[in-house]
């Protein structure tokens, strides 16, 4: 899906996404705690 910018001027963009929980915890939920790019 195009979510920015000129439809027909596409370009590949590569996230990496770190999540992290507390593994003592109850709460099974991940918190989304750095996001990095290739570029």
């Amino acid at each position: 899906d195009v979510v920015d910018g000129n439809p027909n001027a596409v370009i590949e963009v590569t996230d990496f996404w770190t999540f992290a929980r507390d593994s003592k915890s109850r709460d099974p939920n991940w918190t989304l705690v750095a996001t990095n790019s290739l570029d």
